[in-house]
């Protein structure tokens, strides 16, 4: 219900000159002053109207409704503005809300609900609507105007009049001296106020001062109707649910920095982050579009599961064609347009698969919001936000949704860039420390790699093994078949050896035709042990030349006693021992 009193303020309703007068009526009935402007009339208007509030019914697009908007609040800054918006076209809703109306309404609420709305704000601002003074004896020195009113008198007729015209204990058996005695004792009461066609209004009273006049005290008192005191308690529990929320948002923003250290790719980034919806609101789920700029994919990262939901977006989004505007219109028009776009109805979105998908879940509420780092850049994606009970928006939670969806694009940029830079790390240093020819390592990789396995062999006790070979006959594969095909046994050489070694082991390429393996946590015999595998597979290679192709391979164990050159030096050696031996066999 309504308050019982008119609201005291002025309101300015600006609508089409062709408006019915059953709004205006009932405005009226529970509004002091309506006054009537027309859109035109506004917009040309260079001197304001004295006015408490506006109410406007506008058509917001870019060409008419939002330049209004932006009118009225040059005209009226500091006059709160409730708009009614035609919903069927939201995309210039984030303009109206982020320009900072007081509150929306759609165009089928009706006026009483208006009323109410415009009312509960107003009762929200003032609370010294009602003041009278009154003397110990039970007199009325003086009451405001506003007062008088809401009991239907005229405020010079109650003055010095007896509190037993207008008020009466709540205890009907209760003596009014006992009654105006206990106030005074306890400074706040309860008391049944008379209008004056008999009606009655339970209301609450408090001393707000002691006033001498003339030698004489009397007490400035406040009353309110206890109607106010409910509401007043609904809007301080909904003030405070709203500060929790906002709080949860600013956790969510700071959580999403978090997830963008710990996150080794996007998609991990993306699900982690949607999956955080819920500590900010249980009734709010979410989705994630990614945007490649003719097309939204598929929403990969969502907290729905329900299999009308993936039904519906098992297939891209082509932004090309017009008719996904209706099939998916927050989503469409935000990516198309690379701005925000609020629902506050999904029961006003146009009929289509996702539209019952979202109804048959629950959802009354839903947002598009592009992910992007600045305005000149193209969107990473479409964050949209669905609530299961109606949620409005507002200037400052816009803001902190706009600051999230750019830092969820920064995040998803910033995951790209470094993966990007890891991998031409991985290519640089695989340039670097990797033979371009045989895909080995190359000699300067493994002096690190042996200068290492020594240093741990020293540490912890530890012992090793290397594997010098030579490839046999090598010059003459070359002066015989030519350099290319000696290129083709040197590659075809190192892919089997790279079959055949653990993850552990390294094969480098030492110079020319000769290569050292090195061969960690690995003692003599068994490093011989695998020269003798390696060396048949080698020899019984298929190759595109006739004769076979062979290797000779010096074995050495490192001793505590032995530097990197000695090493070197004795598998070396040993390498030229083989060859000495006959080529095709193993020394150590």
């Amino acid at each position: 219900m309504l308050s019982l009193q008119k609201l005291p303020v002025t309101l300015l309703y600006i609508t089409k000159e062709a408006v019915t007068q059953e709004p205006v009526c009932t405005l009226q009935n529970h509004i002091e002053t309506v006054m009537l402007a027309s859109p035109q009339e506004v917009a040309n208007s260079s001197t304001p109207r004295t006015c408490d509030a506006i109410l406007a019914d506008l058509t917001i697009d870019s060409k008419k409704g939002i330049p209004l908007i932006e009118r009225i609040q040059s005209l009226y800054p500091d006059v709160p503005l409730f708009l009614m918006i035609d919903f069927e076209h939201p995309l210039h809703l984030t303009k109206a809300i982020s320009l900072g109306v007081t509150q929306y309404f759609s165009k089928d609420t009706d006026a009483i609900k208006i009323a109410e709305t415009i009312s509960d704000y107003f009762n929200t601002q003032m609370r010294d609507f009602y003041k009278m003074e009154i003397s110990k004896d039970g007199k009325i020195i003086s009451i405001s105007d506003s007062f008088a009113r809401l009991l239907s008198y005229d405020a010079s007729r109650l003055c010095h009049r007896s509190l037993q015209t207008v008020m009466e204990p709540l205890q009907a058996k209760e003596s009014f001296d006992c009654f105006i005695h206990s106030f005074f004792q306890r400074d706040t009461l309860h008391a049944l106020f008379r209008k004056k066609d008999g009606e009655r209004i339970t209301m609450g009273g408090n001393i707000l001062k002691e006033v001498t006049r003339e030698g004489k005290h009397t007490w400035v008192t406040g009353w309110f109707p206890l109607e106010w005191l409910e509401k007043t308690n609904d809007r301080i529990r909904a003030k405070l649910q709203r500060e929790i929320y906002l709080k949860s948002l600013m956790k969510f923003h700071a959580a999403i920095g978090r997830e963008l250290f710990f996150s080794q790719s996007a998609d991990i980034f993306l699900q982690n982050v949607i999956g955080k919806l819920h500590e900010i609101d249980e009734n709010m789920s979410g989705f994630f579009l990614e945007n490649r700029i003719d097309r939204l994919e598929n929403a990969i990262y969502s907290t729905i599961e329900t299999s009308d939901f993936s039904s519906v977006f098992e297939n891209s989004i082509d932004l090309q064609n017009e008719e996904n505007e209706r099939l998916f219109m927050p989503l469409f028009l935000s990516a198309k347009h690379q701005q925000t776009v609020f629902i506050s109805n999904i029961s006003h979105l146009p009929s289509s698969p996702m539209k019952i998908a979202l109804s048959k879940a629950g959802y009354v509420t839903m947002a598009a919001i592009p992910m992007k780092v600045g305005d000149y850049r193209h969107a990473e994606g479409i964050m949209s936000l669905l609530f299961k009970k109606h949620h409005r928006y507002d200037k400052e939670e816009f803001q902190m949704w706009q600051d999230i969806a750019t830092t969820i694009a920064i995040g998803i940029e910033g995951i790209e860039t470094r993966r990007e830079r890891d991998i031409l790390i991985e290519k640089l240093d695989k340039i670097a420390h990797t033979d371009n020819l045989t895909g080995a390592l190359n000699r300067r990789r493994g002096v690190e790699i042996l200068e290492y396995e020594i240093s741990r062999s020293k540490r912890y006790g530890n012992t090793f093994s290397v594997i010098f070979l030579d490839m046999d006959h090598f010059k003459k594969i070359n002066d015989v078949h030519g350099h290319g095909m000696g290129d083709k046994v040197l590659i075809q050489a190192v892919e089997t050896i790279k079959e055949s070694i653990r993850a552990t082991d390294s094969i480098i390429r030492w110079g020319g035709e000769e290569f050292l393996i090195v061969l960690p946590e690995t003692t003599l015999d068994d490093a011989i042990f695998f020269a003798e595998k390696l060396r048949a597979k080698i020899e019984h290679q298929k190759t595109d030349i006739p004769q076979p192709i062979t290797a000779s391979f010096g074995v050495a164990q490192w001793q505590p006693d032995m530097s990197f050159d000695d090493l070197i030096i004795k598998s070396d050696e040993k390498m030229y021992e083989a060859k000495r031996l006959g080529r095709n066999r193993i020394a150590y």
